[in-house]
C-alpha cells in the first residue's frame, strides 16, 4: 500500500512539474536540468 502511494505521489509531482514548465514556456532541456 505504501509503495503504491509513493509511486502515485511521484507521478503527481512529475505531472505538476511538467504543467508548470509548460506554463513558464520552458524548453525540454531546462525541464531536465531543473528536474
Amino acid at each position: 500500500m505504501v509503495f503504491w502511494l509513493d509511486i502515485l505521489g511521484t507521478a503527481v509531482f512529475a505531472i505538476s512539474g511538467v504543467l508548470l514548465a509548460g506554463k513558464l514556456r520552458m524548453d525540454p532541456f531546462g525541464v531536465l536540468v531543473l528536474g
